[in-house]
C-alpha cells in the first residue's frame, strides 16, 4: 500500500501542550513516522492554553529549535523549525506575539504564504487540518490548488455550517457520537477514527498510586460536581487524599463554586504539566464528572491503559470509553456547562459511595482495574494506527 506524504498545517499551534487536537496530532505523527511514512507540519502560534504564554517562549533554549526572520508586507514574524520527533515541524509567529487570539488580517496572509512555501517544499499528498479560524479555514483551498488531498479532523461540536467541510475531500470525527451529530445537524458523513494514542508517552509504573485525581478543573469538566466530591470526602474521609491537575482551567476554580472548602486538607494541586505520568504515576483512581458532549476523552482512555480505574458521567463520546471498561455514574440533564450551581449532597452520592467502595476494597479496586486494561484494548496503536493507515492511503 502505497504510503502518501502526510502534512499537518494549521493555525493552531502543533506543540500546544493544552490542546487534546493537537496532541492527537503529535500522537498520530509520532506513530507513523517510524512505521516509515513521511510527515510535517506547518503551524501557527495559537494555544488553548491561556496562561502558557506565547509559542516562542514555549520552545525558546528546546535544543535543536532554529528560529529564523521573516516579513510579510509591514509585517515581521519570526518561524522556529526543529525535527525532534523524526519529521520537520515549522512554527509561525507574528510580532508582536500572541498565545491566544485569531490572526490579523494581515497575520493571516503572512501565515498563508508560510504555509504555501512549506507545502511546495514538502510536496505533500495529503493536508491534515483543523480550525474555524479564517487563515486555518483558507488552508483547505490553498492545498486544494496546488493539487492536495485535505481531511478535515472535526474534534469538537463547535461548527454550524457545512460549506467548509464540502470543500474537504473527507472529514474525521474521534466518536460515534461526534459523527451522528453532524450527521443530523449538517447532513455530513463523516469517517469514524479514534485515537490515536501513543502509549510510551504516558504508560507508567504506579507504585505510588495514592490519589483520586481529577483533572482540568473547569465548569465543562464538572468541577462544580468535583467540588461538592471533595467536600464530603474531605469531611468524612479525611484519609482519601484528592489531586486536582490544572489543564486549561485553574484550581482557582474551587473557591468560586460556591462551597466552603477551607476545612479540607485532603486536597492537593499540580500544575499543568506536558508529562501526563507526572500524574498518572500517583493516581489510584480517576473522576471525570464531566458536564461537556466529550468525544473520545483522552484522559479515560490513557488511565485505563494504565489500569486506573475510571468514573466518569455519561455525555456524549465519554460513554463510548467507559463501556468498553469504565464505570458511569449519571448526572442529571439539567446540569450542563453553563450551570454554576453545586449539585446536592444526595445527588452526588452515587460518586461517594463509588469512591470509597473503591477505595476501600482492594478487590473491587483490582477487579475494576483489570477491566479498565481489558478495554482499552481496543485503543491500542495494533489496533488503530492500520486503520489510520489505510484511511489515509486511499484518500
Amino acid at each position: 500500500m502505497k504510503r502518501p506524504r502526510l502534512l499537518f498545517a494549521s493555525y493552531h499551534c502543533f506543540d500546544d501542550p493544552s490542546s487534546g487536537a493537537a496532541l492527537c496530532t503529535r500522537d498520530l505523527f509520532d506513530l507513523l513516522t517510524p512505521r516509515g511514512w513521511a510527515c510535517g507540519v506547518a503551524t501557527g502560534p495559537h494555544l488553548d492554553f491561556d496562561r502558557g504564554g506565547p509559542v516562542g517562549r514555549l520552545l525558546a533554549g528546546r535544543q535543536g529549535v532554529e528560529s529564523l526572520r521573516g516579513q510579510s508586507g509591514n509585517l515581521t514574524f519570526s518561524v522556529h523549525n526543529s525535527s525532534a520527533g523524526g519529521y520537520p515541524v515549522s512554527l509561525f509567529e507574528p510580532d508582536p506575539p500572541a498565545a491566544r487570539r485569531h490572526p490579523s488580517p494581515g497575520e493571516a496572509t503572512a501565515f498563508l504564504e508560510f504555509v504555501e512555501r512549506v507545502v511546495r517544499r514538502f510536496r505533500p499528498d495529503v493536508v491534515l487540518t483543523y480550525g474555524g479560524d479564517p487563515a486555518s479555514i483558507a488552508i483547505v483551498d490553498l492545498s486544494r490548488r496546488v493539487g492536495c488531498k485535505v481531511a478535515f479532523w472535526l474534534h469538537n461540536y463547535a461548527y454550524t455550517s457545512a460549506d467548509l467541510f464540502r470543500r474537504c475531500d473527507a472529514v474525521i470525527v474521534p466518536a460515534e457520537a461526534n459523527r451522528d451529530h453532524y450527521r443530523t445537524a449538517l447532513g455530513i458523513e463523516p469517517v469514524v477514527l479514534p485515537g490515536p494514542w501513543n502509549p510510551a508517552r504516558f504508560l507508567c509504573e504506579r507504585p505510588d498510586a495514592r490519589f483520586v485525581t481529577f483533572i482540568n478543573p473547569e465548569p465543562n469538566k464538572g468541577v462544580f460536581w468535583f467540588a461538592r466530591i471533595a467536600e464530603i470526602i474531605g469531611r468524612d474521609r479525611p484519609d482519601i487524599p484528592l489531586l486536582v491537575v490544572e489543564g486549561r482551567g485553574s484550581v482557582d476554580w474551587l473557591g468560586q463554586c460556591g462551597i466552603d472548602l477551607s476545612g479540607v486538607r485532603s486536597v492537593h494541586r499540580m500544575k499543568n504539566t506536558p508529562d501526563a505520568r507526572d500524574f498518572y504515576r500517583v493516581t489510584r483512581l480517576i473522576l471525570i464528572p464531566s458536564l461537556w458532549r466529550e468525544g473520545p476523552v483522552r484522559v479515560a482512555v490513557e488511565a485505563m491503559m494504565n489500569g486506573i480505574p475510571v468514573v466518569g458521567s455519561g455525555r456524549g463520546g465519554l460513554t463510548e470509553t467507559l463501556r468498553r471498561g469504565g464505570i458511569q455514574v449519571d448526572i442529571p440533564a439539567r446540569y450542563t456547562p453553563v450551570t454554576r450551581i453545586p449539585p446536592t449532597h444526595s445527588e452526588v452520592a452515587g460518586w461517594v459511595a463509588c469512591v470509597e467502595r473503591l477505595w476501600d476494597d482492594p478487590g473491587a479496586n483490582r477487579e475494576a482495574s483489570d477491566r479498565a486494561r481489558a478495554g482499552a484494548t481496543e485503543w491500542h496503536p495494533d489496533r488503530l494506527l492500520p486503520r489510520w493507515e489505510q484511511f489515509l492511503s486511499e484518500l
